[in-house]
């Protein structure tokens, strides 16, 4: 995982994740995960990617540190 992709638990049950400058608020509501991007102004956005349900929190930072680097790739060479 890389030291740019630092995940912490907050209190409340829900994951949030630090890519560089971005932030993903990621939170399990019944059987499914539902993600947030949020930016430096705080304003928020539903994330454009899914998080599969078989995914298990401790399995969160890997996966998310994956989608979000093709994200990357994708937005980078349609440039």
């Amino acid at each position: 995982m890389s030291w740019l992709f630092r995940p912490w638990r907050r209190a409340s049950g829900s994951y949030r994740f630090q890519l560089g400058s971005q932030q993903v608020l990621v939170e399990r509501v019944g059987s499914h995960w539902q993600a947030v991007l949020q930016a430096q102004d705080g304003a928020q956005q539903p994330a454009d990617f899914s998080i599969p349900d078989f995914i298990a929190a401790d399995e969160l930072g890997p996966y998310l540190a994956e989608v979000l680097h093709e994200v990357a790739v994708v937005r980078v060479s349609s440039a």
